[in-house]
């Protein structure tokens, strides 16, 4: 159709009128007269399809060039990067969900290959983002009304930090309408006014998020693709081929392949001495405390020597007493008083001696090299003890004992002997090799799980092992076929509830 536009001169001059002549090919012209707010309003018409023919464009070519990317994180930096040259925006940002019902993460950002997450500007921005998730609705910062305004505190803090007018975001949605991500735009506060900026963040959220998930589906997939194509290539229409594959399949059930039993272990010392009070009194105080490593005949504690000074003091006076009595006696020619009195001067002296003695040994002192595994005196003083109260442990260092436990359901396949490999937590990267010894026949509860302590003697002459220490311990035990060392567990599961 061809037509013209032409204006009426007959038309009055306070009421401008235009003359509209369209002439269709064959057909004869037909004049059609319109006022200046009817032409004013179909050239807001024609502007407005104009706009959304180039917004349709830019669609277009930005899921294009999206579709072109290998990765989500190459497609979300193309996506970023054209929407801000596009729209003239200050800082473009998007968010992808990993996985569905997922929180969303930075993806990428606007004239930043690369960016750090803990950012000032990389925090504001995801907390934006996670604020429009929330809201799911299209956000407009600043709002022409300031209800629209009132929940989005986070859009107003990230337009504070980049220095910008205004924010638009918007959720990301794919075809089934599942929240895939979300972006949002900074820019200034004529790019917020512009109604087709509003316009194409909101029309262009789910196309966008429909690509964005379609790509991030295939790179989930590609591992899984990879496998269908090579199972695919293979030749399996062939009955004797499958055969075969099945026939070497069980076959390598019946490997013989080492087995092993990991369970865990404690270190304790092989020898413990005890060292208790050699008499009765008052325990001054402790020179040591857990852990410290001493020597033979080093100090321990000490005891009170007081009570053993004023007890010679009055014996001193006893025996002054006695002899005087005895002198007496003999000069009397009171032979069985005088020899009375010399009997006591003995008992005296026995007991003179013997408080001597203690006087002489208030230290207490370690029998042996070692460690003091346990002492509850460290903050005691005065403190009254009993003659053969333990008061120190001490253990020597130069041969420790892993105790070794080994649950309930493997103890029957357990035997003395067997080689073991111990790995201390406190020394990564280093094991230690032994053998099972002693197990004990008696079972115990550990962590509530019922095991048998089995013990195997190390070597600890450079002191590198305290006791206490934990780790694990690996029993080799004869080789045993694949098949038996995937399924024992499961089939004495099933024999056992079975036979319950």
């Amino acid at each position: 159709m061809n037509g013209s536009l032409t204006v009426d001169p007959h038309a009055r001059s306070d009421t401008p009128h235009f003359h509209v002549a369209i002439a269709a090919a064959g057909t004869a012209g037909t004049g059609v007269t319109c006022t200046a707010a009817d032409f004013e309003r179909l050239s807001q018409q024609l502007r407005a399809l104009e706009s959304e023919a180039q917004a349709t464009a830019a669609l277009v070519e930005l899921m294009t060039t999206i579709g072109d990317s290998t990765d989500v994180k190459s497609a979300c930096c193309a996506l970023v990067n054209h929407v801000g040259d596009y729209l003239g925006c200050d800082r473009v940002a998007v968010a992808i969900c990993r996985k569905p019902n997922a929180s969303c993460h930075l993806a990428a950002i606007s004239g930043m290959a690369e960016f750090d997450a803990g950012a000032d500007i990389a925090v504001a921005l995801q907390a934006a983002i996670d604020e429009c998730i929330v809201r799911d609705v299209v956000t407009v910062f600043p709002a022409e009304t300031g209800e629209q305004c009132r929940g989005a505190l986070a859009h107003r803090g990230v337009c504070r930090m980049a220095a910008t007018g205004g924010a638009i975001s918007s959720p990301l949605r794919s075809a089934g309408g599942t929240v895939i991500g979300a972006w949002i735009l900074l820019g200034p506060a004529e790019f917020v006014r512009n109604l087709s900026s509003r316009r194409f963040v909101e029309t262009s959220s789910t196309p966008l998020g429909t690509s964005l998930s379609a790509i991030q589906k295939a790179e989930s997939s590609r591992v899984g693709q990879i496998g269908r194509r090579l199972w695919a290539s293979l030749p399996l229409r062939s009955p004797a081929l499958i055969l075969c594959l099945l026939t070497a399949a069980i076959g390598v059930l019946f490997v013989p392949f080492p087995y092993t039993v990991s369970v865990e272990c404690e270190i304790q010392p092989a020898v413990r001495r005890y060292v208790a009070a050699p008499h009765a009194g008052i325990f001054a105080r402790s020179l040591v405390k857990p852990g410290d490593v001493v020597r033979r005949e080093q100090s321990l504690g000490r005891m009170e020597g007081r009570e053993v000074r004023l007890e010679l003091a009055a014996l001193d006076a006893d025996w002054q007493r006695a002899a005087k009595s005895h002198d007496v006696s003999i000069a009397g020619n009171k032979l069985a008083a005088a020899q009375i009195d010399g009997l006591e001067m003995r008992r005296i002296d026995l007991k003179r001696a013997l408080l001597a003695d203690r006087s002489e040994h208030l230290d207490i002192k370690s029998p042996i090299d070692g460690i003091v595994v346990s002492s509850d005196l460290g903050r005691c003083e005065g403190m009254p003890v009993t003659v053969g109260q333990v008061l120190y442990e001490v253990a020597p260092l130069a041969e420790m004992i892993a105790e070794v436990a080994i649950p309930d359901e493997e103890v029957s396949r357990v035997r003395s002997a067997m080689p073991v490999r111990i790995y201390v937590d406190s020394q990564p990267g280093m094991f230690r090799v032994g053998q099972l010894q002693n197990i004990n026949p008696r079972s115990t509860v550990r962590e509530r799980d019922n095991v048998f302590i089995g013990e195997v003697t190390l070597d600890n002459r450079e002191a590198t092992l305290r006791p206490g220490m934990k780790g694990l311990a690996k029993i080799t035990m004869p080789p045993r076929s694949i098949g038996w060392v995937l399924f024992h567990k499961p089939w004495d599961y099933l024999m056992t509830w079975w036979g319950s």
